[in-house]
């Protein structure tokens, strides 16, 4: 594979795992919690560490764990105020108070 696309997919797969940790630790949940939701606490890690390259099913019960729609989790990044809460244009996702 060419290093280029390898470095791409590398970076999607972190990005991808990033937001997932974000929206995680906005919803006050543990990495044990994501159990609950019918993911394996080793698998959820792996994904977040950018390690594993989710199926959209999977990306479909982690939308839902988090009571978010597949597309936010490809959404442009967020802007923070000096407060550290996330300023949002449109609906307020994850449903979370600031």
């Amino acid at each position: 594979m060419d290093s280029v696309v390898a470095d791409i997919q590398e970076s999607l797969l972190q990005d991808f795992g990033s937001r997932l940790r974000q929206m995680r630790k906005m919803r006050r949940l543990r990495q044990l919690d994501m159990a609950s939701f019918g993911l394996s606490y080793k698998y959820y890690q792996r994904t977040e560490a950018g390690q594993v390259n989710p199926t959209l099913l999977t990306m479909h019960r982690l939308a839902s764990a988090f009571g978010v729609s597949v597309y936010d989790f490809f959404r442009p990044k967020m802007a923070t105020e000096s407060s550290g809460c996330p300023i949002w244009t449109g609906r307020t996702p994850f449903g979370v108070e600031c």
